[in-house]
């Protein structure tokens, strides 16, 4: 029998993805409306998930958020939300999930990537420019080498042709999983 794992990043402008045997089988954004999470709809995905695919196992890997500095109040407070809706829902249903910290699932997918790094217009003391690490655009470099097939732009979005980050993470997130739980 085969596990199906699913792959979540958990933002308002996340995305869920699913994998059976290393198959994609679901790549969507996070159901959203009106800046509020469709939990109806994502607690539907889930059911039909473990429904529609003789699976042995399901395992459920979301990233292991928590409230940021210079972060609104507002910004936060939705994060927890995230967290805690998932964790429910996850609970609720009797689905097994782990959560996994940004920087692990980063350090496992990116191995033999060079990190883009951005210009934060900021200088040293020694009056060198400051760089910082572009995840999003580490990731979709990653993802595009672990899956050069897959659509990023996620089920439903028709006219998109940009890779949506939330799908992406969600990819990599789901990838992590497979490979390491």
């Amino acid at each position: 029998m085969s596990k199906l794992y699913i792959g979540i990043d958990p933002g308002k402008n996340g995305g869920i993805v699913a994998k059976i045997d290393g198959k994609i089988i679901e790549s969507i954004v996070m159901p959203t409306k009106a800046k509020f999470y469709l939990t109806g709809e994502i607690y539907k995905l889930f059911t039909n998930l473990v429904d529609s695919y003789e699976t042995e196992e399901v395992m459920i890997c979301f990233e292991d958020i928590h409230s940021m500095f210079r972060s609104s109040a507002t910004a936060n407070f939705g994060m927890g939300f995230a967290a805690g809706f998932l964790e429910g829902l996850c609970s609720g249903m009797g689905l097994p999930f782990i959560k996994v910290q940004p920087k692990k699932w980063q350090e496992y997918c990116w191995q033999g990537i060079q990190p883009i790094k951005i210009n934060t217009g900021e200088k040293t003391k020694q009056g060198n420019i400051k760089y910082k690490t572009d995840t999003k655009g580490t990731s979709l470099v990653a993802v595009q080498r672990l899956y050069p097939k897959a659509d990023l732009c996620g089920r439903g979005r028709t006219r998109a042709t940009k890779p949506h980050d939330g799908v992406v993470d969600a990819l990599l997130i789901c990838h992590y999983a497979e490979q390491n739980l």
